[in-house]
């Protein structure tokens, strides 16, 4: 009997409770853009062992790539062997970039490119990419109002 959470369903319930986050959006890669990937690396093993090689390494991208946008931060991951990893306070990105194809733009999915103070991150091929820019410049714009709230709070109280 399976009540459908994982051990990392729980810890990771425990990590939002601790720190009051909560997700707000969590984005996905493209499944289409997967499959035209996975198309050109059909054709290519026809030549050599090389698309072989390339759907492997697209399968394993796709399944190890995650970007979430919380309440406080953006965390990113991405990578099996070679990991990346984002894990950004929302006052601290200082851009968001997005960029598609041809091909992306007819099947909404593209590039982002995200920004912080100490270096940039380029995640490839999320799945509709205008909606997380603006999911993302929405909830960095609701921290920085809470944090002016919180500010005037602590003022409020100093002056009482």
């Amino acid at each position: 009997m399976s009540s459908g959470w994982s051990f990392c369903d729980t810890i990771k319930l425990w990590k939002e409770f601790i720190n009051m986050e909560e997700v707000v959006y969590e984005a996905r890669l493209s499944v289409i853009g997967l499959i035209v990937k996975l198309i050109i690396d059909c054709f290519l093993i026809l030549f050599c062992f090389y698309g072989l090689y390339l759907i492997v390494k697209d399968l394993i991208t796709y399944f190890s790539t995650k970007l979430t946008i919380t309440n406080k931060k953006l965390t990113g991951k991405t990578g099996f062997i070679h990991k990346e990893e984002l894990d950004s306070p929302l006052n601290k990105i200082s851009g968001v970039k997005i960029s598609q194809g041809l091909f992306g733009q007819i099947l909404n999915y593209g590039n982002v490119c995200i920004t912080t103070a100490s270096s940039t991150f380029i995640f490839y091929q999320i799945q509709d990419p205008s909606r997380f820019k603006n999911v993302l410049n929405s909830q960095i714009e609701a921290y920085e109002e809470g944090k002016i709230d919180r500010q005037a709070k602590k003022m409020a109280d100093a002056l009482k």
